[in-house]
């Protein structure tokens, strides 16, 4: 009817009481929208009141829609406040600091103490239930004490797996290429982010999480981060993130590297083996001919 009755209205002689819950002669003039807006509500609760299964069935669907769609708007915000390019790139950013994982060392479960504003050493947070839910434990990141006095980037460490031996090249961190989309930008961030549960404050992590990880930001809404403060981490963490995701990508390059280069070398070692296992077999036939021939081999 809008399509091919534009602008059309209800008179006073056309306007139902059946079309509206609560009939009043005051809404006679209501637009079209108007009316098929309360006529919706009408039918939706009249369908609840003859059939109350479909109100959770309802609200369940409209919930999971309502959430899609502000995790559609949130990325797209965040993903407009991370730097394009090389802005805010500095050569002399700080190193995080690198701790190397010991094999067969499990790491400890609960954090170090951290300092309050008054220098007074603290108890960690409580272990959050999402994050027991990911198989996530406190040893996998540093929490801030307060949304005021969030820990240096810098400070919050870095957990490296062990190399073989010492690569020829030491890491040298530089901007991603000019081909990294947004949309892979992104993912980089949520994979070194995680939110406090009681602040709702962001914080990053001493190891990324699996990339094939679901990004959850509502959830980080759900905690109480607004939208500026995902605005201002977006801007102030990317660099560090991506020096952090460097020194990881730099290690997995070099173990898969030195990897594939040992087993090359061990490759060799065997046949080598094999050749002079082989040759020291024919020397040992060579022997036993000759002497059936009566040679005497000389020393």
């Amino acid at each position: 009817m809008p399509k091919h009755y534009p602008g059309y209205r209800f008179g006073q002689d056309q306007y139902s009481r059946s079309a509206s819950c609560d009939y009043n002669e005051g809404w006679v003039d209501l637009e079209l929208h108007e009316w098929y807006k309360r006529t919706r509500v009408c039918v939706r609760d009249k369908v609840f009141t003859m059939f109350p299964h479909i109100a959770s069935e309802y609200y369940t669907k409209r919930a999971a829609h309502v959430k899609e769609n502000e995790e559609h708007r949130l990325r797209a915000m965040i993903m407009a406040s991370i730097p394009v390019g090389e802005i805010g790139w500095k050569d002399d950013f700080h190193k995080p600091r690198i701790m190397i994982k010991q094999p067969g060392l499990v790491e400890p479960r609960t954090p170090e103490l951290k300092p309050t504003a008054a220098g007074e050493l603290t108890p960690p947070l409580t272990p959050i239930e999402n994050a027991r839910d990911n198989e996530r434990h406190l040893s996998d990141f540093v929490l801030p004490v307060s949304a005021s006095l969030p820990p240096a980037p810098w400070n919050v460490v870095l957990f490296l797996d062990p190399l073989p031996r010492d690569p020829p090249i030491l890491c040298m961190p530089h901007p991603p290429p000019a081909n990294m989309s947004q949309e892979a930008k992104l993912l980089c961030l949520a994979r070194w982010t995680l939110f406090d549960p009681i602040h709702g404050t962001p914080y990053l992590l001493s190891s990324p999480r699996d990339k094939d990880f679901e990004m959850d930001w509502t959830s980080a809404k759900y905690l109480g981060a607004s939208d500026q403060i995902l605005i201002e981490w977006a801007k102030e963490m990317w660099w560090h993130t991506w020096i952090r995701q460097s020194h990881t990508n730099y290690v997995g390059m070099w173990k898969k590297r030195l990897k594939k280069e040992d087993s090359k070398a061990e490759k060799r070692r065997a046949e080598e083996e094999m050749r002079t296992k082989s040759e020291k077999l024919i020397k040992a036939r060579l022997k036993a001919l000759n002497l059936s021939f009566g040679f005497i081999e000389k020393n």
